[in-house]
């Protein structure tokens, strides 16, 4: 059932093939290059550093993203990070929750998903 949720949530998202992730020293890869646990850390991160704190997923510390995130990189960097990792095979089962948590929090409010996947910043 998990594998047809994920299939289900990666077909809603478009991601460019071209995108390249950049990483804080300032070195760039492509997502299928990432290993599964830094795309998923990758994902995490972006999704608690933009969403409002109701949404948190778990205790983290906050702070504040560069000037490279602006709404158009962070919403091209949710998107083709999340299609990528919802493509991989052995995803843990920690990992589907948190995912299955992430979309059933932008299920239940359109808000949150207008502004991660929109409008983020």
């Amino acid at each position: 059932m998990a594998a047809a949720v994920l299939i289900r949530m990666r077909a809603q998202l478009q991601a460019p093939t071209d995108y390249r992730w950049t990483m804080s020293d300032g070195t760039s890869i492509a997502p299928v290059d990432m290993k599964t646990d830094h795309l998923f850390n990758t994902v995490v991160m972006l999704w608690h550093h933009t969403m409002p704190a109701e949404a948190e997923l778990y205790p983290h510390r906050r702070w504040r993203l560069g000037p490279r995130f602006t709404p158009e990189y962070t919403d091209t960097a949710i998107r083709t990070l999340l299609h990528e990792l919802m493509a991989r095979d052995g995803l843990t089962p920690h990992q589907i929750g948190t995912l299955r948590r992430m979309f059933d929090l932008l299920h239940r409010n359109p808000k949150l998903g207008s502004r991660l996947l929109i409008n983020n910043c």
